[in-house]
């Protein structure tokens, strides 16, 4: 037997292992506009969805009314596609997925659209996840931040900032893998002198209030701030990379985290500075952030200004783990048959294993330096091999069948590394597992 045929068999193997702990009431839905409109259809689809359904979506458009966004409540299921280009979703609310059910949504485009100030005149994050005691997963996503926007009500301005892109609040657990959050940008004024608007901060790339999250190889950009005349009683400026609020655990693995600029001010200016975004703003002494070789810097300085800071934060609020970071994928999604491969990126002669579960969860585990993003009930190890001298290692597997009566499913999966003599958690990817007739 050739070490080919012996690669494949040993992923194949993992599947079939965990294949006997999935439900077989699994469902599928697909949602195919060919090519044209799909945005009643998927919002249908995400309504009828039962709880661990995988929804398919195919190339198409997905726009929005300017009020609206794609909406998941009570549940958790997966948000897939197997579109060449990823679908652009204008924005999803994802909040009650229950205790022991995940969220998993991976490969879109989200934002940027404005939000319609008639219905909101405070700043409305692209992707908000709330009040959720289950897992959410976002994975192999970019999203932008709304743009800032301007009406007047009752007589007076009311001045929209960018939105962050991604808010979280009230989340169990939250894992983002390989994802670009970018800030929506603030509104220009519309008269540089400013006597019709004035201009309005940009968003931050990710805001995170009572609740955990965990962040792998994600790249944050705080939103830029709008160009033009500065409202001297309002605070304005560039959107932070990241804002970390009260009583949170949010951990940053392999990111970078960048404010965003300030505007270009006129020469007419009434002398007030501004300053483009911090990278990290952690606002209270009660949350925890732990960072392994990531990078914070503050936004780029338009003068005249003051510089933001890498990190804003309280003393003692921010902790820095010594292990490098190490990135893991695996193909997804993939039918039954077709060919996927696992991906390691680390340091040389890495051993590599791999976790497994049937769903996702959070545990933060100083002891390995990281946080276990899979639930542990079942929680099966592998084995994969060591990284070569360019600390990579490939893991290619042929997808056997599903179990009797399921059309889909998705498996989390996570890194574990030894190096040393130390074990350490790493980044995460979820597969998910399709019938051949899809």
């Amino acid at each position: 037997m050739s070490m080919r045929s012996l690669v494949v068999r040993a992923g194949s193997v993992i599947l079939l292992t965990l294949g006997l702990s999935l439900r077989a009431q699994a469902g599928v839905v697909v949602v195919d506009p060919g090519g044209g409109s799909g945005s009643a259809a998927l919002q249908a689809a995400l309504t009828a969805a039962a709880d661990g359904d995988v929804v398919l979506v195919r190339a198409g458009s997905y726009l929005l009314p300017a009020d609206q966004r794609f909406v998941v409540a009570g549940k958790g299921l997966t948000l897939a596609t197997d579109a060449v280009a990823p679908p652009m979703l204008p924005g999803l609310e994802v909040s009650g997925v229950p205790s022991g059910s995940s969220f998993f949504v991976r490969g879109f485009t989200l934002g940027p659209v404005t939000w319609k100030a008639e219905n909101a005149i405070v700043s409305v994050p692209t992707v908000l996840a709330h009040d959720n005691s289950g897992a959410v997963w976002i994975e192999d996503c970019a999203i932008t931040g709304r743009l800032g926007s301007f009406l007047v009500l009752f007589g007076f301005q009311t001045l929209v900032d960018g939105s962050p892109a991604v808010s979280l609040a009230d989340c169990a657990g939250v894992t983002l893998q390989r994802c670009s959050l970018t800030g929506g940008k603030g509104i220009y004024s519309s008269n540089q002198v400013g006597f019709d608007t004035f201009s309005t901060s940009g968003g931050a790339g990710l805001t995170v209030n009572g609740s955990s999250a965990s962040l792998h190889d994600c790249t944050l950009l705080g939103g830029a701030q709008g160009d033009g005349f500065y409202n001297e009683f309002l605070p304005n400026g560039g959107g932070a990379g990241a804002v970390v609020q009260l009583e949170s655990t949010v951990l940053f693995a392999g990111c970078s985290v960048t404010g965003g600029p300030n505007g270009v001010q006129p020469d007419f200016a009434d002398g007030t500075v501004e300053s483009p975004g911090n990278g990290l703003t952690v606002s209270s002494d009660t949350t925890a952030v732990l960072t392994r070789d990531s990078a914070f810097a503050g936004g780029t300085l338009m003068p005249p200004g003051i510089p933001g800071v890498p990190i804003s934060a309280p003393a003692g609020s921010v902790v820095t783990l010594a292990a490098p970071a190490r990135s893991f994928t695996v193909t997804s999604p993939l039918k039954e048959g077709a060919a996927g491969a696992l991906t390691v990126n680390g340091e040389p002669g890495d051993l590599a294993m791999l976790l497994v579960s049937a769903g996702a969860g959070w545990s933060e585990i100083p002891s390995r330096q990281g946080v276990l993003v899979l639930a542990t009930d079942p929680l099966l190890l592998f084995t994969l091999g060591a990284t070569d001298g360019r600390g990579n290692f490939s893991l290619g597997f042929t997808m056997p069948s599903l179990p009797a009566g399921t059309l889909g499913a998705t498996i989390p999966m996570q890194l574990l590394v030894s190096s040393a003599g130390d074990g350490t958690l790493e980044a995460a990817s979820a597969l998910t597992w399709l019938d051949s007739s899809l």
